[in-house]
């Protein structure tokens, strides 16, 4: 190691400490009781609050900020908010220099809800688009775009209407993960019989 290091007496840092430290130490070992209650009196603070109030301060915007959860079942985030927001409007009058800000899953569905509002419409010209370049006549995209909403209501209807599918025996039996060995020819039954 080159050099040598630097004893502790020397060191500048550590001197310019000891002489701020020196006369601190001598008063606490001059008034020793002083000093105990003074420890008492820190130690008791944190143990027995002398104000009740918020458990943290939490900042937003360099102003103080607080939040509210609210846990939300059998209904809609954006119906909910929406009448949450009716219900504040009317019945709550905030003092000058505040806020509300409706955040967390609210905020991301109102961030999607933008954002699809982009999407969307461009994903329709670009499928417009690709169609027109091959079927190279109007008429016949109208007639493919005009289908699929009546092809969604349909699929829908379906969703919700299980009983009229028209193959309910070959959806159970798939459901159920069982092969048919009936019905192939030469094929034996589940009995073993031929």
């Amino acid at each position: 190691m080159r050099g040598g290091i630097i004893p502790e007496a020397k060191n500048p840092l550590n001197r310019a400490l000891i002489a701020i430290y020196r006369p601190v130490f001598r008063a606490v070992l001059k008034a020793k009781t002083l000093t105990i209650a003074l420890a008492a009196v820190i130690l008791a603070v944190p143990v027995w609050p002398l104000t009740q109030g918020a458990t943290s301060i939490r900042t937003e915007n360099a102003k103080l900020a607080t939040s509210i959860f609210v846990d939300i079942r059998d209904r809609d985030l954006g119906g909910y908010v929406a009448d949450a927001k009716k219900a504040v409007t009317e019945n709550v009058k905030l003092p000058s220099g505040t806020y509300l800000v409706w955040s967390g899953q609210f905020e991301f569905l109102e961030c999607a809800t933008a954002r699809l509002k982009l999407v969307v419409p461009v994903t329709l010209m670009i499928i417009f688009l690709l169609l027109y370049l091959n079927f190279r006549r109007l008429t016949e995209m109208l007639i493919v775009m005009l289908s699929l909403p009546f092809a969604h209501a349909g699929g829908f209807w379906l969703m919700f209407r299980p009983r009229l599918w028209p193959l309910e025996k070959l959806r159970t039996q798939s459901r159920m993960h069982k092969p048919l060995h009936r019905d192939v020819p030469g094929g034996t039954d589940r009995q073993g019989a031929v």
